[in-house]
């Protein structure tokens, strides 16, 4: 998987959530069934800390965008994110 910048959909991973969800919607299918394929594709995406906020945040991201972002996603996004910047702080501190 390539990072090619700082902006939340700048990975490989991250563009393939988006362009599925965005693509998937404007085609017309449903949201629900959607949302629910993505989930269940998660363990697929999230391997370690690093990869599930690249999957929790472009998945949320992606809904977002779509205006159906459901306070669910938004809060384990939330709580993902968290996660990482406290586990990146740790190592950064025993480091020094």
């Amino acid at each position: 998987m390539a990072i090619d910048g700082v902006k939340i959909i700048d990975s490989d991973d991250a563009y393939d959530i988006y362009n599925t969800i965005v693509g998937r919607y404007k085609n017309g299918e449903n949201i629900a069934k959607i949302i629910e394929d993505i989930l269940n594709d998660e363990n697929n995406f999230c391997i370690d800390d690093f990869y599930t906020e690249i999957y929790w945040t472009a998945f949320a991201y992606s809904l977002w965008k779509i205006g159906h972002l459901p306070e669910d996603i938004k809060n384990k996004t939330l709580k993902s994110s968290k996660k990482e910047r406290i586990s990146s702080g740790l190592k950064l501190t025993a480091k020094h």
